[in-house]
């Protein structure tokens, strides 16, 4: 199916063909017939992604300074790459649509195949022919509204938002700074609740084009002071809504100077926010900048407050579309272009250019009514070495780490052929085949799990999906290697349990410290010297957003169970012992931003009497080592920091050792994997360790829940 995308590295804009994404669970599955292009938004994403990569770390400061903090402890050269790697990402444009649902996923109760929606949300309401989004982010259409007014969608309920924010009474005198899409809306949504409206823009065209929608109003901006005079009775508007787009205050200074005593200003569009403060002082001015179009479920981020919460994005969709049903609300005016999905470069070339030939509000991308795409597998043409012993490989699942970190390292092995690519996102899997070049990609990793040809397979997916799909992978006859975690459910471990006990089960986890350079010289000394260890390990790993999705208990599992798990399975092959125990206490806080999970001091007792202590912890300085891991044991020390740099202090033996960059041995695990792939001994040989490793994990929250010592051992899992 066709899909419009930018290259975010290289600011390339394309339309692609990628493969229909599936209906998961809670979405729906949407064939569009309208979208919208959102102008002012999506000209500003094309402009940035066509910056040169100074350009973009002025524009986002904030990134660049990461950046920086990142590549001082783990080495200039990786951050480098993986930051290129980063870049070098794949963007589905729009957030805007409508359509026929064709679709229903699990769980869904609201919809069913043949309704009509309007669909709303960045990475979701996209220029596709095809889309999947959650059934929160979609509304029946209601009426007669046709398919080109319902794609308004998101323009609407921002602009309503906005309205919402400003607290409007009926009567009350109401500026309005920019009559494009946002301005056009919100001039009607204002006169529909009431209001006497001014219009206020520098395009002559859009002053005519909001009189005709009932505007009181519409002046140039240069008339705008004696305009606003006569049109208030000297006394100043009482609300100001800025809908404008600038790369200056202008906006806002305008605002202030026509604001009655005590005026509300709300920022919808995107300006330069500098508040000129003797102005704001003297009229003692409240300044409030919406948040797109109201709360959305999705966002997890925040705590929302009760009163946000009562407005959802949902609410204010339906809300906007009666509108339209009723005639409260006309957009069909606003629609100026029209260009069919396969022409829709000639649109972004109309609204990006310095001097357009035509003048355009809205744009409306069309598409065939009539064809449905089916294809989930798209072939993609790339140079492929056609060797005898080339390895077939598979992956499926490839998020941002898939994309900087595992699929580089794979491509350092030789004698691989990367044939098939797996993921949800269709643009994702494209982008995927085409830099790495893989034969074809696909949104349904069954096809994966089905390739004959296809002898190893890599599940890079987040963590809840593992345990399943390793299940498959193992039962379809494939040599598998799966990040980590094992799992994320007790249940799910025990499966997994007496499925890698079979014979030919060739399973290998993600954990890749145990394969750094600085741990395996390590290592070889502990084997000289070796007795009980005395092991610290502290790794300050920093915060993550609340609302990322490795909190959440059923795709992540929480950072116990995804993160420190590396650690015990180090500590493992450090001491080449099995953990019995775990006693895990953690921080009291009444911080709600900080996770009390994520700030933990575990000790674990090791079969051979080795103990281990792992302090993990969210809230220390990112300029500070992340990872530092002691070693003590029979009057000799062994340090590793970053896994950058390590040291050995013992009787006639002290060495030190500094790499380049940091060696977190992801290219040295893969190496491993291919070696000893065919030898299933080896590899089934390590799945208790896996086994191990996962439990104790759960066990470390099991003890915080009791606080209690838990004791265990792979028995449990039979």
């Amino acid at each position: 199916m066709k899909q419009v995308i930018q290259n975010y590295k290289t600011g390339k804009l394309k339309i692609s063909d990628v493969a229909v994404p599936l209906c998961g669970r809670g979405k729906v599955l949407v064939k569009n017939h309208a979208s919208l292009i959102s102008s002012g938004t999506e000209r500003s994403i094309l402009e940035l992604g066509r910056k040169s990569l100074i350009g973009k770390a002025k524009a986002r400061p904030e990134h660049f300074k990461r950046f920086i903090e990142k590549a001082k402890n783990e080495g200039f050269l990786k951050v480098w790459k993986e930051a290129m790697v980063r870049l070098d990402e794949a963007k589905p444009l729009g957030y805007s649509s409508s359509g026929e649902v064709i679709q229903t996923g699990e769980g869904v109760s609201n919809f069913k195949v043949g309704d009509k929606v309007a669909c709303i949300g960045a990475n979701h309401a996209t220029h596709s022919e095809i889309i999947a989004l959650p059934e929160c982010l979609c509304a029946k259409i209601p009426g007669q509204v046709s398919f080109e007014e319902a794609s308004f969608g998101m323009l609407g309920i921002i602009a309503l938002q906005g309205v919402r924010l400003a607290e409007i009474k009926i009567g009350e005198k109401v500026a309005v700074l920019g009559l494009g899409l946002l301005g056009q809306i919100t001039v009607q949504l204002l006169k529909y609740f009431g209001c006497n409206v001014i219009g206020i823009d520098l395009d002559e065209d859009k002053l005519k084009l909001a009189r005709s929608l009932d505007c009181d109003q519409a002046v140039l901006i240069k008339d705008a002071g004696r305009a606003v005079e006569n049109f208030s009775q000297g006394k100043g508007v009482d609300k100001i809504i800025i809908t404008a787009a600038s790369k200056t205050n202008l906006p806002i200074m305008l605002a202030s100077e026509i604001a009655s005593f005590r005026a509300k200003i709300i920022l919808v569009g995107v300006v330069d926010i500098h508040i000129p403060r003797q102005i704001f002082w003297e009229k003692e001015l409240e300044f409030q900048v919406s948040k797109a179009g109201g709360y959305n479920p999705l966002e997890k981020e925040f705590d929302y407050p009760e009163s946000y919460k009562s407005v959802s994005q949902l609410e204010n969709l339906k809300l906007f579309l009666e509108l339209i049903n009723k005639g409260q609300v006309q957009v069909a005016p606003l629609i100026t272009h029209k260009f069919s999905i396969a022409n829709a470069l000639q649109a972004y070339q109309m609204i990006t250019a310095k001097k357009p030939q035509a003048k355009y509000i809205g744009v409306i991308l069309q598409y065939d009514e009539q064809e449905v795409p089916q294809k989930r597998i798209i072939e993609v043409s790339c140079p492929v070495l056609k060797k005898n012993n080339m390895h077939s490989i598979g992956v499926i699942g490839a998020g941002l780490f898939g994309r900087s970190v595992i699929l580089p390292a794979l491509k350092s092995v030789k004698h691989i052929k990367f044939l098939g690519v797996a993921t949800a996102n269709s643009n994702t899997g494209r982008q995927i085949a085409d830099s790495f070049k893989f034969e074809y990609c696909t949104t349904d990793y069954a096809q994966i799990l089905n390739d004959k040809a296809i002898k190893s397979v890599f599940i890079l997916t987040r963590h809840n999906l593992h345990a399943k799909i390793i299940k498959e992978a193992l039962e379809a006859g494939k040599c598998v290697f799966a990040e980590k975690p094992l799992a994320t459910t007790l249940s799910d471990l025990k499966m997994l349990s007496s499925v890698t006990t079979a014979k030919e089960a060739r399973l290998m986890v993600g954990f890749n410290r145990r394969f750094s350079p600085l741990a395996v010289e390590i290592k070889k000394r502990i084997l000289n010297n070796h007795g009980p260890l005395l092991i610290n390990m502290q790794i300050n790993a920093g915060d993550v957003p609340k609302g990322h999705w490795v909190f959440d208990e059923q795709e992540g599992g929480g950072r116990i169970i995804s993160e420190i798990c590396h650690f015990v399975d180090l500590a493992q092959f450090f001491t080449g012992a099995n953990p019995e125990s775990v006693f895990t206490q953690n921080i009291e806080i009444n911080n709600t931003k900080i996770c009390p999970y994520d700030n933990t001091v575990s000790v674990i007792k090791f079969s051979d009497g080795s103990v281990c202590n792992i302090l993990y912890t969210s809230i220390g300085n990112r300029a500070y080592a992340r990872e530092k891991i002691s070693i003590f044991e029979n009057n000799a020390v062994y340090e590793i920091s970053d896994f950058r740099s390590a040291l050995v202090r013992a009787p006639g033996a002290s060495h030190s050792w500094k790499l380049s960059s940091q060696g977190l041995g992801y290219k040295e695990e893969m190496k491993f994997f291919f070696k000893n792939m065919v030898n299933s001994r080896i590899l089934n040989g390590l799945t208790a360790g896996y086994l191990l490793t996962t439990l104790t994990t759960f066990k470390m929250i099991e003890s915080l829940k009791t606080g209690q010592v838990c004791k265990f051992s792979v028995k449990d899992l039979q």
